[in-house]
């Protein structure tokens, strides 16, 4: 069951270091590390620099790493995604930036499953 919480990481806030959350993760800041969790969401402006395991991910700003989403991935006009992406569904908005090795595989379990074992980056 998803959670209804939500945090953000606010503009003119730099995070490094390992963070797990539940509900969504709003980043309008700078973030680098490990990100695990339900629902993120990069804003524009925002620049995340981070492996990256959540359900469901957003990309408004700028996103570099390996990126596992259970479920889907959706670059927005002014989003760019770069380094490794595995996911059920991807979605790229006219406009959306990606440079990136892209798995899209239909049958994969959500966090904690085989597919996460795979390499993030590399």
């Amino acid at each position: 069951m998803k959670s209804k919480s939500f945090s953000i990481i606010d503009n003119g806030v730099t995070l490094k270091g390992d963070l797990c959350f539940e509900g969504q993760l709003i980043i309008k800041g700078v973030v680098s590390g490990v990100l695990r969790g339900e629902t993120l969401v990069v804003a524009e402006g925002a620049t995340v620099c981070a492996d990256i395991q959540a359900d469901s991910i957003t990309v408004a700003g700028r996103l570099e790493g390996g990126v596992c989403a259970g479920n889907t991935i959706r670059v927005l006009a002014s989003g760019t995604c770069s380094g490794r992406i595995i996911c059920r569904n991807l979605t790229v908005d006219v406009g959306g930036v990606i440079d990136a090795e892209i798995v899209c595989a239909q049958t994969f379990d959500v966090p904690g499953s085989a597919i996460l074992k795979i390499p993030l980056t590399g």
